[in-house]
C-alpha cells in the first residue's frame, strides 16, 4: 500500500503540470469560458489530497498569493463591468493554479519544466507568427512588416483571437532565459556528456538551438522595443556577472558581486528614470522613436490620477480604457488600453494591497535566490542544475521588472505567467527553522507597514477608505450605464443616476483631511456637470492646491473658474494642457447641449486663445 501511494505521488505532479497547462491554454485563447477550465486544472488536487491528505505543497510565497487573488477577488466587486471582471479573474486564478503546478513538480527533473516553459514560448511564438495579419496590423518597422508579409503568404492561414504583439514581446522575453539555459546546459555545462553520449546529445543540442532561434524570431516580429531594450539590459548584467563568477573559484563573493550588478543596474535606473521624469525632450537613438517613449510617460502620469483615487480598494479589474478617458483626460470615448506600467495597472486595478503582495513576493524571490547565488557546486548534478536555474530565474524576473516599467505585458492574458519564475526558487527540501524564522519575520514587516502607516495618520487613512470607496460607486454609477453615443456624454449620466452614495463618501472624506485631493476633484467634477458652480469652483480650488501639477485638476478648475466668470484666470489654468483629444470642443459642446449659451461661449473664447 505504501509503495503504491509512493508510485502514485511520483506521476501526480505530471499530471498537475499538464492538467494546469491545458487549464492555461483554454484560459488563454478563450478568456470569456469562465470557470470551467478549475474542472481540469483542479482534478490533479482532488487525487494528491485522496494519496496524500494534502491538496497541494506549502511554499514561501502562499501568504502573498493568497493576498493578490483576495484582492483581485475584491477588484471583481469593485469594478463597474463585472462580466470583463470575472474573465480576467479566472486569469488569476489560472496563473495561482500554474504556480502551484511548477511548485509541486520541483522534485522533478529541472529539464521537464523548462522544457515546459519553452514548450509556451515556441506555442506563443508559432502562434503569434500565423495568426497575426501584417497587413491589417503592420509592425514598427517596415522591413518587419514586409518580412511578415512574405512569412503570411507561406504560412497557413489560422483562425484565433489576435494577440498583441507588445504582450507576446513581454511574454517571449520573460521565457527566454529558460530556452537559452537549454542550450547552455547541453553546450557550455555539459560538455563531457556531449563527448560521451554522441549522436543523441548533439540532437538535444540542436534541438535547444532551433528553439532559441525560433523564440528570438517570434521576438523580433513583434516589434517589442520594450521587450528588446530588457532583454538588452539583462542579458548585460548576466554577461558581466557570468564572466565575473570563474574568477571566485571557491564561491566567495560572488553574492557581493551579484549585489553590485544589481544595486549598479538599480542606480542607472533610477538616473534614467528621473531624467525621464524632469526632461522636456530625451535624445534617444532614433530606433528607439523618442515620441513613444515620452508618449508612454505621458499614459503613466496620467494614470497616477487614478491610482491615487482607489488607492485602498481598486477601480475594479480590467476597466481601464473608460476609467482613463472619463476621470484622468476628461473626454467621452477610450482609445487607451493599458497604462503602460505593471506595477501600475496593478494599483488602479487591485489596488495598494494587490502592489503589496506582488512586491512581497519579489522581495521573497531576491531572498531566495540570493542564497543560490555563489553557492557552491554540490556533488549532485540536480542540486547543481537547480542552483543554476534559480540564477535563470532570477535574470527572467530582472525582465519582468524591466519590461513592467513600460508595459503591462504579464498583466493582460499573460497574466497566466506572471508566477512562473517564482517557482524555480521554491525550495525543494523542507526548510530549517532559521530559513522559516526569516520568512516569517519578512511577512511580519511586510504587513506591518501599513499597518503602521494607518495607526500613524488615523484621520488621513480612513479619509483614503472614504474616497477611495467614493470612487468606486461613482465608476459604477456613472460607468456601468455609460455608452457613447446614446449618451452624449458623462455629465448627462451625473444628472440622470443616482450619485448619493459617492457623494456621500467624499463628504465623508473631506470632513476627516480637508485637503483629500480625490474628494475635492471628484466632487467638483460631479457639481460642475450638475450645474453646481460655485461650489465646484471650492472644492477645486482646494484640489489645486494639494496637486498643482496634475493636468486634470487643472482643466477641471481652469472650467469652473471660466463658467463662474473667470476667463482670463481659467484661460491661464487651460494655457498648459494638453488638450489634443478635443477635451475643450466636448465643453462646447456639453454647454450647448444644456441650453446655456452664455457659458459656451466664455468655453469657446477661452479655447480658442489655448
Amino acid at each position: 500500500m505504501v509503495d503504491s501511494s509512493r508510485d502514485v505521488a511520483q506521476w501526480i505532479p505530471y499530471l498537475d503540470l499538464t492538467c494546469a497547462t491545458l487549464a492555461t491554454v483554454m484560459w488563454f485563447v478563450l478568456p470569456q469560458i469562465g470557470a470551467w477550465p478549475l474542472v481540469v486544472a483542479l482534478f490533479p488536487w482532488l487525487l494528491r489530497f485522496v494519496w496524500t491528505g494534502r491538496l497541494t505543497q506549502r511554499t514561501p510565497f502562499d501568504l502573498p498569493l493568497i493576498l493578490f487573488l483576495l484582492t483581485a477577488a475584491a477588484a471583481v466587486w469593485m469594478a463597474y463591468d463585472r462580466e470583463t471582471a470575472w474573465a480576467k479573474f479566472w486569469l488569476i486564478v489560472g496563473a495561482v493554479l500554474l504556480f502551484y503546478a511548477f511548485a509541486n513538480a520541483r522534485a522533478t527533473p529541472v529539464m521537464a519544466r523548462v522544457g515546459l516553459v519553452t514548450g509556451y514560448a515556441l506555442g506563443l511564438s508559432f502562434y503569434f507568427l500565423v495568426t497575426n495579419d501584417w497587413t491589417l496590423w503592420p509592425a514598427e518597422f517596415g522591413s518587419v512588416t514586409r518580412l511578415g508579409q512574405s512569412l503570411q503568404r507561406l504560412l497557413p492561414s489560422v483562425e484565433g483571437p489576435r494577440l498583441n504583439p507588445n504582450d507576446i514581446g513581454g511574454l517571449l522575453a520573460m521565457m527566454l532565459p529558460f530556452v537559452a539555459w537549454g542550450v547552455l546546459r547541453h553546450w557550455l555545462l555539459d560538455e563531457s556528456s556531449v563527448s560521451a553520449k554522441g549522436r543523441v546529445v548533439w540532437l538535444r543540442v540542436l534541438w535547444a538551438w532551433v528553439a532559441v532561434a525560433l523564440v528570438l524570431f517570434g521576438l523580433l516580429m513583434t516589434s517589442s522595443r520594450g521587450a528588446w531594450l530588457a532583454c538588452a539590459v539583462a542579458g548585460l548584467l548576466g554577461g558581466l556577472w557570468w564572466l565575473i563568477v570563474p574568477l571566485e573559484p571557491n564561491g566567495k563573493g560572488q553574492r557581493w558581486i551579484a549585489l553590485g550588478l544589481a544595486v549598479a543596474g538599480l542606480i542607472v535606473a533610477v538616473v534614467i528614470g528621473t531624467l525621464w521624469l524632469v526632461a522636456e525632450e530625451i535624445s534617444f537613438v532614433q530606433f528607439f522613436d523618442p515620441g513613444t517613449w515620452l508618449n508612454r510617460l505621458e499614459f503613466q502620469r496620467n494614470s497616477l490620477i487614478l491610482a491615487k483615487d482607489y488607492v485602498l480598494t481598486g477601480a475594479g479589474l480590467d476597466g481601464f480604457m473608460m476609467l482613463y478617458s472619463t476621470y484622468a483626460l476628461l473626454i467621452h470615448v477610450g482609445f487607451i488600453f493599458s497604462s503602460y506600467n505593471l506595477l501600475l495597472a496593478i494599483a488602479i486595478d487591485q489596488g495598494l494591497l494587490g502592489v503589496l503582495a506582488l512586491v512581497w513576493m519579489w522581495v521573497m524571490f531576491a531572498v531566495l535566490a540570493w542564497r543560490h547565488i555563489g553557492r557552491p557546486k554540490q556533488d549532485s548534478n540536480q542540486k547543481t542544475d537547480r542552483a543554476s536555474l534559480v540564477r535563470i530565474a532570477a535574470l527572467s524576473m530582472l525582465i519582468v521588472v524591466l519590461h513592467g516599467t513600460v508595459d503591462t505585458a504579464l498583466y493582460g492574458r499573460g497574466v497566466l505567467f506572471l508566477f512562473v519564475p517564482l517557482t524555480f526558487a521554491v525550495p525543494t527540501a523542507p526548510q530549517e527553522e532559521h530559513q522559516v524564522q526569516w520568512q516569517r519575520a519578512l511577512s511580519l514587516i511586510v504587513v506591518g507597514i501599513p499597518i503602521c502607516l494607518a495607526l500613524l495618520w488615523p484621520q488621513r487613512s480612513l479619509s483614503l477608505v472614504h474616497s477611495s470607496l467614493g470612487s468606486v460607486y461613482q465608476s459604477q454609477a456613472e460607468l456601468s450605464v455609460y455608452s457613447w453615443p446614446e449618451w452624449p456624454l458623462q455629465d448627462e449620466v451625473r444628472r440622470q443616476v443616482d450619485m448619493s452614495r459617492s457623494v456621500s463618501e467624499f463628504e465623508k472624506a473631506l470632513a476627516l483631511d480637508p485637503q483629500n485631493a480625490t474628494a475635492n476633484r471628484r466632487l467638483g467634477m460631479i457639481e460642475l456637470s450638475l450645474g453646481e458652480y460655485q461650489d465646484a469652483l471650492v472644492h477645486l480650488k482646494a484640489a489645486y492646491a494639494a496637486e498643482p501639477h496634475v493636468a486634470t485638476t487643472r482643466q477641471l478648475l481652469g472650467e469652473a473658474l471660466i463658467v463662474n466668470g473667470y476667463v482670463e484666470e481659467g484661460q491661464a489654468l487651460w494655457s498648459d494642457v494638453n488638450t489634443e483629444q478635443g477635451q475643450l470642443d466636448a465643453r462646447i459642446f456639453w454647454y450647448q447641449y444644456i441650453g446655456d449659451a452664455e457659458r459656451a461661449a466664455w468655453i469657446e473664447q477661452a479655447a480658442k486663445s489655448h
